[in-house]
């Protein structure tokens, strides 16, 4: 999958291809290939070079933070504590300096290219599980911490780490949140705005989409992901939040 969202022009590009196995798609030591794209790691950074009919991204990420482990030991309980199957290895690189271009057809079909450089927040998660109703937040605060949340709806399990600056992370699941309204997306239901609670600095943040349409039809599991602001309680913008809640977190 790859996928972008244009927040200045409302659009959003998303573009899938599905290959189980082939010569051309393998991973080894140092990338994992498909086709014309990989992710490799060399000497320390993560190159990405992604490429589709819509969409062309080649970028050089370079970690300011160490990558922390979810969970108790990097294993992270998905949905169903009562379930010892139901569990996942999981690690991020909250922060990452990243520079490269990123090429996309608008909607007139012109190529827009973008040189630049930002933050980015590189998420690796791996294991054998059936539960597939989740959300998913990454906050990414301006002050350089960022917290993860991670609840299951149906299940009623919660996973959740909060990242310092230095990079410290402290494992929770005392946090709260609840959906501002529902939009409904090629016939599914998805909520879109949150007011979420948490143990941590100025505890109560309200989430909100920037382009309300980032909905990804694909074909093995349909889900909205994108971009969101956070205000605080004084409605002050103090960062940005990828939100994913598949269509699966309300059927």
């Amino acid at each position: 999958h790859l996928s972008l969202t244009d927040s200045s022009t409302g659009q959003h590009v998303f573009s899938e291809k599905i290959k189980i196995s082939s010569d051309t798609v393998y991973a080894d030591a140092r990338c994992a290939v498909f086709k014309d794209s990989r992710m490799c790691l060399d000497n320390g950074k993560i190159t990405i070079d992604g490429r589709s009919d819509k969409l062309r991204l080649n970028l050089e990420c370079t970690p300011v933070k160490d990558a922390v482990w979810h969970g108790k030991d990097g294993i992270i309980v998905m949905g169903h504590p009562d379930r010892p199957k139901e569990r996942s290895f999981y690690y991020s690189f909250t922060n990452m300096a990243t520079r490269g271009v990123i090429e996309f057809q608008d909607e007139k079909d012109n190529w827009i290219k973008i040189d630049g450089s930002g933050k980015a927040w590189f998420d690796r998660q791996w294991g054998k599980f059936s539960e597939l109703g989740w959300e998913w937040f990454s906050f990414r605060f301006f002050d350089d911490e960022e917290i993860m949340l991670f609840p299951f709806p149906k299940a009623g399990s919660k996973e959740a780490t909060y990242v310092d600056r230095q990079g410290h992370a402290v494992t929770f699941d005392d946090f709260t949140y609840s959906v501002k309204e529902f939009k409904t997306f090629d016939g599914n239901k998805i909520g879109l705005g949150w007011n979420v609670t948490v143990p941590f600095k100025e505890k109560e943040y309200v989430v909100a989409p920037l382009v309300e349409d980032q909905y990804n039809p694909s074909f093995l599991q349909k889900y909205w992901e994108g971009i969101c602001t956070v205000k605080n309680k004084k409605g002050e913008l103090v960062g940005y939040c990828i939100v994913e809640t598949p269509t699966s977190a309300y059927e």
